[in-house]
This record gives structure tokens, sequence and C-alpha cells, in this order.
């Protein structure tokens, strides 16, 4: 513990082993002598080397499946798909890129080996959707499947060109690519279609049929059941608010846009459905589409068709109170079956094409935030219209007014 200190500062009281030098006390030290420091020594930074693949090419599919490949000289193609999980993976054969019509190969470890089999139809039953080939079509040679080391492996060797089947070229081939979560075969976790070149080994995702189409789908029926259905809703509730019949020509038009929306709805699903070849109203959203689409119309009819209001000063008839009652139920067991199709779809959307992101969690704040809006809404103008029935009934004007509302009140 060293201190160098001038002569102005004296040492009166040091410390144990504590040693105070003057300036004549102190000899100049020659300067020592730097010894040069040996350079550090460069350590190379290792760079990150992938994999080497297993075959002659090596395509990545996605962040979790990739394809290896190599055409054999025999007509035959050695094929590799390598999925980060495990569960089934499959590889298809397409003309068209839809599931439909294509030819799959489909490793599962609780099958046992790869097989190949057709897509007959889009189902969420497996035992609908996908046809085993019969044992003389089962010609894949070294057909293996494995869970190893955290990743689901099936390699198989197939023929190019066969009978009853999509021919494989050397050239562009459609093909498609999916994966469950778990081995047992079922519906897909993800799947792709792209465009192959076996050539090269260039490949290219192509779009998925009917993406947009069942994108339009979704979002035509928000506008009608989270937006306008509601809204038709809102202005019977808050019908007070509005002079004369105002509310229920709101109340009117804007369900009449709203049916309109969901025919436009229904036809896409039904038009789409068949050109993708599955089966129709096989789901519980589809079921419930259908179910939508029926009451929907009936409540419309059955809005048009109500019995007339009483007169001012008469007592209703029972006719009129049993419409009244079934009218609301009606329209409140449809909005709500409308939140749950709409969230059902949301889930569709994202099985069938991998992800909507927070899409979902938007839709039920929207919701919530309409829910709110309508229960609030419901008790603050019931409160108010118990507590202001005053009316000026000596101007015709707004006698005429409330005998047309009267007329159309709770429609």
């Amino acid at each position: 513990n060293i201190q160098m200190l001038d002569t102005s500062v004296v040492c009166e009281h040091p410390a144990p082993q504590t040693v105070c030098l003057s300036a004549d006390d102190v000899e100049e030290a020659p300067a020592p002598v730097s010894e040069p420091e040996p350079e550090p020594e460069q350590v190379e930074e290792e760079e990150f080397e992938p994999e080497p693949c297993s075959l002659d090419f090596c395509v990545s599919l996605s962040s979790a499946y990739s394809l290896a490949y190599t055409v054999n000289g025999d007509g035959t193609i050695t094929m590799e798909a390598t999925y980060d999980g495990n569960g089934w993976v499959g590889i298809g054969f397409s003309e068209d890129g839809m599931m439909v019509g294509s030819d799959t190969v489909i490793g599962s470890t609780d099958v046992g080996i790869p097989q190949k089999y057709r897509m007959t139809v889009l189902s969420v039953d497996t035992d609908t959707a996908i046809q085993l080939m019969p044992p003389e079509e089962q010609t894949l040679t070294d057909a293996t499947v494995e869970y190893k080391d955290g990743q689901t492996v099936m390699k198989f060797t197939k023929i190019m060109k066969e009978p009853n089947q999509i021919e494989i070229g050397m050239g562009n081939n459609v093909m498609l690519g999916a994966h469950g979560s778990f081995p047992t075969i079922g519906y897909h976790t993800k799947k792709l279609s792209f465009s192959i070149d076996l050539s090269s080994g260039a490949a290219e995702e192509k779009a998925i049929p009917f993406m947009s189409v069942w994108l339009a789908h979704g979002i035509i029926a928000f506008i009608a059941w989270g937006v306008l259905v509601p809204t038709a809703v809102q202005s019977a509730i808050m019908r007070s608010l509005f002079k004369g019949p105002l509310w229920f020509k709101l109340h009117q038009y804007i369900n009449a846009t709203a049916m309109a929306l969901t025919v436009a709805v229904f036809a896409i699903g039904v038009a789409v459905t068949s050109k993708e070849g599955a089966v129709h109203f096989e789901n519980s959203h589809e079921r419930m589409g259908l179910a939508m689409f029926i009451l929907a119309i009936l409540q419309v009819l059955d809005g048009a068709k109500r019995p007339h209001a009483p007169a001012s000063g008469e007592e209703k008839t029972l006719s009129r109170k049993a419409w009244e009652i079934g009218h609301r139920l009606g329209g409140v067991a449809l909005l709500a079956c409308g939140f749950w199709q709409m969230d059902s779809g949301i889930n569709l959307y994202a099985t069938k094409f991998s992800g909507v992101g927070s899409i979902q969690v938007i839709y039920w704040a929207w919701i919530g935030f309409v829910a709110a809006m309508l229960v609030i809404g419901g008790v603050y103008f019931k409160f108010l219209k118990s507590t202001s029935k005053n009316v000026d009934q000596n101007d015709d004007s707004s006698k005429h007014g409330e005998q047309e509302q009267e007329d159309i009140e709770d429609a």
C-alpha cells in the first residue's frame, strides 16, 4: 500500500508498517524496460456448417420439415422426409396442388412402414379422406420410418412411372408435404404445396388452392355477424334515442344486409367445398353453418309476418306476446351461435392453412366489446324507458309517430 506525497504533507501519525520518505530520500529509479507483450493467439471462429445432405438434394419445406432425395438410374427415386417431432409424415404427388386426387406416401411409427395412399375426399375423417392402395400397387422398397433424436424420419424408394398413378418426371413436379403432431395418422398439423425441379433441386412453394376464397368467406361472415347483426340488435335496444320509426328502419335494413351477406357466405362455402372434393356438412362448423342459414331465414320471415301491435290503450294479444318472446330469444340464440361459428371458422382456417397469428385474440377482444355494449345498452335503456314516458299528446305529428312506433315495437 504505497502513497506518494509531496513535502507539504507531514506524517504525524503514521500507520503501522507505513514508511514516509522525503524527496531527498528517493532516488530516481531507472525506467523499466517494457518487454513486448506477446501477441494474443488468434482464435479462428468456427463457421456454422449445416448438416450434410443425406441424399443428392435437400429441400427445406418449413422450419420443422425437410425433404431429401436422389434420382436413381433405374427409374426410381429415393426420398427422405424429416420432421422435427414425433408425428406422422407424408409426401404427396399431385397434378394441380390439391389434396384430392393426389397419390401420397405416409409414414407413421404406429403403422410400422410407409405405405401408399390415394386422397379421395377432403375430410377430417381419416378413413374417409385417404384410401390405402391395393397390395399390388404397394411397390415401395427400402421403406422405413423411425423416431430418433427428436425427429421422425421416413425413407423410401419409389418407381417414378407406375400405372394408374401420378407420374414423377425429371422436370417440375407439383408435390405436397404434410405432417401431424402425433404418430397416429389423422388430420394434418401443417400442409403445403410446392413445385420442385428434380433435376436441379430447385423448389418453390405454391399457393394453397382456395386459400384467398376461404379468407373472403371468413371476412364476409365477420361483417355480417360480427358487425351488422349486433348493430341491428343495438338499434332495437336504443330505440328511445330515435324519433318515430327510424330505429325500426335501421333494424330492418341492417338485418336485411346481414341476411344477404349470409347467403353469400353460405354459397361460397358450399361451392368451394364441392370444388375441393370434400364431404358436405361433415364437421361441426359446416353443420352449424347450415343450421344458422335455415334459422336466419326463418327469423327474417318471422319478423315480416309478426302480429300487429295493439292500438294505443289496448292490451297486447296473446299471439303478440308469444311472438315477441320467441323473436327475441331467436335473435339472441342466433347471435350467440354466430359468435361461436366465427371462432370455429378461425380455428378451421388455422388448421387448414397453418396458423392465423393473433387474429383470434383480436376477434375475441372485439366480441367482448360488442357483448358488453349490448348488455350495458340493454340495462341502461330499459331503465331509461321506464322513467321517461312523458310525451306531448297535443302534437299530432308526435302522436302519429308514436302510433307507428307502437305498431312495430319490438319487431
